[in-house]
């Protein structure tokens, strides 16, 4: 499962706990949590950045998504 990526600049208004704001190589991303697909892991490019630093975040918004809590 991924979720897209979209430049905050792009989507200035959204924000929220669906929608957690992350730094992607210094620049700031929405994450479209509700809009998660599956991927094939030969679709997948390499690695640009890590996003363990907004787990709790991501974590929060797949629970709100998931089970409304």
């Amino acid at each position: 499962m991924v979720a897209p990526l979209v430049v905050r600049t792009r989507m200035p208004g959204v924000s929220g706990r669906l929608t957690p704001v992350v730094k992607v190589l210094g620049v700031e991303h929405v994450l479209l949590v509700p809009r998660m697909a599956p991927v094939g892991i030969v679709d997948l490019r390499g690695v640009k950045d890590q996003l363990l630093p907004y787990r709790d975040e991501i974590v929060a918004a797949l629970d709100f998504l998931f089970l409304g809590i």
